[in-house]
């Protein structure tokens, strides 16, 4: 994640829900309102924020082990604990997706038709994270993919000739072409943001399916800074006012 991504869960840190004593003992209804914002980013989009970061860790992770798939693939070596290993790491990116996406999901503070300036800025708020959070949800589904391609292979030796279940796909050596493919059919492909002819380009031999989707994970991460950039903008100002307002 960028700095300025760090930068905005560091200011929506320091936003409190907590009452701080006050020169006058009346509450007015902006104040009300700026408590329900405050509250929004204490409890819901710091920890959210927190949580894509995590998985931006474990996303950077995922590359090092498929670079070693890759390398392993290459030497003809054994690759089974690799993809365990890639497996595991999809497993908690996928429970800590599910966390975000119901802490999100929360119309007493995300409401679905927001009319106050406060619930627009919730609502925008809400939207980057989206955005981010189905950007991560593409790669899970391309590391589950891969997995599940070495899976099928696996099928195809240890069950009769011809079976109907066990295709027979091949890897992990592919040509570019192919592998392009079987990773885009892996759920990562987003014609919008993201050019798969740039992952053709690998340094180990053979271009293996394992090397193409760790270049390609790079590729989409480095394709995620406007969408984090944008996000830190939206939070700064009401974290900004949240942190100096006297009461909250």
């Amino acid at each position: 994640m960028t700095f300025a991504l760090w930068t905005a869960v560091v200011l929506a840190a320091t936003v409190s829900t907590t009452p701080q004593p006050s020169s006058s003992p009346l509450k007015t209804i902006i104040d009300v309102k700026a408590r329900t914002l405050c509250a929004t980013l204490a409890e819901h989009v710091r920890p959210a924020m927190l949580g894509l970061m995590k998985n931006d860790n474990a996303i950077g992770y995922s590359v090092s082990v498929l670079n070693k798939t890759a390398s392993d693939a290459a030497s003809h070596g054994r690759i089974d604990i690799d993809m365990l290993q890639v497996k595991n790491i999809a497993l908690a990116l996928n429970h800590n997706i599910f966390t975000i996406d119901n802490m999100l999901n929360d119309p007493a503070h995300f409401p679905s038709h927001p009319k106050t300036p406060d619930e627009i800025a919730e609502s925008q708020i809400k939207q980057d994270l989206l955005k981010l959070l189905d950007r991560q949800k593409l790669i899970v589904n391309a590391l589950y993919g891969t997995a599940d391609t070495l899976a099928l292979s696996s099928m195809q030796h240890d069950f009769p000739e011809h079976n109907e279940v066990a295709m027979p796909t091949i890897a992990p050596a592919l040509p570019a072409d192919a592998a392009l493919t079987r990773i885009s059919n892996a759920g990562l492909q987003d014609s919008h943001v993201v050019d798969l002819v740039k992952a053709a380009d690998s340094t180990l031999l053979g271009r293996t399916l394992y090397g193409q989707l760790a270049g390609l994970i790079l590729i989409h991460q480095a394709e995620s800074k406007p969408y984090e950039a944008q996000t830190a903008e939206d939070v700064r100002e009401p974290a900004a006012q949240c942190a100096s307002a006297p009461n909250r």
